[in-house]
């Protein structure tokens, strides 16, 4: 069995959860926009969220990299008692220090409101307020799940993390569901709350009843890693904190623009956001749990061509997804969005700024396997460059078009600076590990950009054939599934006839996992 099917059927399961995990995010879109909108209220709610999100990340904004990284070195060389000694020191100094970031995030929230949001109107910056409070609670519980599934990742774990997320979509999803309008915009963090609590409860249950589990709280000021993983904290946390400094500059600069525009820019972000996430979890979690052993290992040829993997697999999936979607983009947000007080105007413009967001899929998707790849090999200081120069590179195009363009001016600045920096921190990965083979990687993109497209136009022409009752949206729905199926099926078939081999593996998958239902159906019946 080679090495990439074996990567891909440890993700096959994964992919499951994932994919239904998502759905239900999807499903949360419909139903925000269905009670709030594009209105004030839910804009005070985006600002406030993404305030919590930036002081969280000042503690764990890449707590899994450092804890996973150094847990796997000090277990590797050192044995499990060393590994858990440094686990006890390192989360409680996190904990610590989340407690203290907490209480300054929760006193000072009017201020914060204020600064990251000047152009909103004295009414929904009071609104704001309240909900940053609120929110500031969530952080908590996402510390919780962030040091559990750390653990368990560590331990090559990838189900249970997965599953505890998926309980907190449900759970999120339900309380939208039971309070709906009863307490307004305020049932957004009270359902983001009992989320996190649902979603840590449970991974902590899973990591109480490990074998291995030996933590304890504790600080050993004497182990030799805690110097160098603050270090690292405080590094890749700013490199968190820079990395949403993009999305701050850009709403600021939305928030002096007419009501509704920051949360017209927020519902395109969260269609690519959703995508990405898949990504991550699917395809990069593994391949980063592979690239830090082989970096403490010091096998580059390896970590190479894990490397390169996670590109090639990245594509396969990212390409035809982002063609797809941009096509038929207004019929997929006419779906996910229009109901309630979430009018066709509003789907319109949600499109028209997907448009331009669109390049953002790609430098997001990418990015993912990229930073975790810098991440993997220690090289933080080369990643916190690059992070700085998005921010700066997103501020001069939203300088450039903001006034021209409004928000699609922001929207194209945001899919532009990620598309750029992305390309560069390809460039500097490759100098690191000795090179890549430019030609076939080159020769493999340009198959997989062909492929999407043709398949892409294919679902599209297929979508606007039909042309009956358009109105309703269970058609709508069958019109979609069968573009891309379609669509799909004539992916795989050009991928095939181009001899892109990373296709071939997933059909080897595809086949194994339904010969072995069927094997199991037969010996129950």
């Amino acid at each position: 069995m080679t090495e990439e099917i074996r990567i891909l059927k440890t993700t096959s399961v994964l992919s499951i959860i994932v994919v239904i995990t998502k759905l239900l995010q999807v499903l949360f879109l419909p139903l925000v926009a269905s009670l709030f909108g594009t209105g004030g209220e839910f804009e005070s709610f985006i600002i406030a969220f993404s305030i919590s999100t930036l002081f969280s990340a000042l503690v764990f904004g890449s707590f899994n990299t450092v804890f996973i990284t150094m847990f796997l070195e000090y277990k590797t060389t050192e044995g499990e008692d060393s590994a858990w000694k440094f686990a006890e020191s390192i989360i409680t100094l996190v904990a610590v220090a989340f407690g203290i970031i907490l209480f300054i995030g929760i006193v000072c929230s009017a201020d914060l409101f204020s600064l990251f949001a000047p152009g909103t109107s004295q009414a929904f910056k009071s609104i704001g307020t309240r909900l940053t409070r609120l929110l500031f609670m969530v952080p908590f519980f996402t510390l919780l799940l962030s040091v559990g599934t750390a653990i368990l990742y560590s331990y090559k774990s990838f189900i249970v993390p997965n599953v505890a997320v998926l309980f907190g979509a449900i759970v999120l999803v339900i309380t939208i569901l039971a309070i709906k309008g009863g307490i307004g915009i305020y049932v957004m963090p009270l359902s983001l709350i009992l989320s996190g609590v649902v979603s840590s409860m449970t991974i902590l249950f899973f990591i109480a009843r490990m074998k291995n589990s030996r933590f304890r709280f504790g600080f050993d000021f004497k182990h030799p890693g805690i110097k160098r993983a603050v270090w690292m904290l405080c590094s890749i946390s700013a490199i968190g904190i820079i990395s949403q400094l993009s999305m701050v500059v850009n709403r600021f600069f939305a928030s002096y623009l007419p009501e509704g525009n920051i949360a017209v820019l927020e519902y395109a972000y969260r269609v690519i956001w959703i995508v990405s996430e898949v990504l991550a979890v699917v395809l990069v979690v593994p391949l980063f749990q592979r690239m830090s052993v082989e970096s403490v290992l010091n096998q580059t040829g390896k970590l190479r061509d894990t490397f390169l993997l996670g590109i090639k697999m990245t594509a396969v999936v990212l390409l035809p997804l982002t063609v797809f979607i941009l096509l038929l983009r207004v019929p997929i947000f006419e779906l996910l969005l229009m109901h309630g007080k979430f009018t066709m105007h509003d789907t319109n413009e949600v499109s028209s700024v997907f448009l331009y967001l669109s390049l953002a899929m790609i430098g997001m998707g990418f990015g993912q396997i990229i930073g975790n790849a810098f991440f993997a090999v220690q090289k933080i200081v080369p990643l916190f460059a690059l992070n700085c120069a998005l921010v700066v590179i997103n501020a001069l195009f939203d300088l450039v078009f903001f006034r021209a363009m409004g928000v699609r001016g922001i929207a194209l600045a945001i899919g532009l600076s990620s598309c750029i920096t992305i390309g560069i921190a390809f460039w500097i990965f490759g100098r690191l590990v000795g090179g890549f083979e430019g030609i076939k990687l080159s020769g493999f993109m340009l198959k997989s950009f062909i492929a999407s497209l043709l398949s892409g136009v294919s679902g599209w022409l297929l979508f606007h054939s039909f042309s009956l009752f358009t109105v309703w949206d269970v058609w709508l729905i069958v019109k979609l599934c069968v573009s891309v199926a379609v669509s799909g099926i004539l992916y795989v078939m050009l991928m095939s006839v181009f001899r892109v081999g990373e296709i071939n593996f997933a059909l080897d998958i595809i086949k194994g996992k339904i010969a072995a239902i069927w094997r199991d159906a037969n010996e129950k019946s």
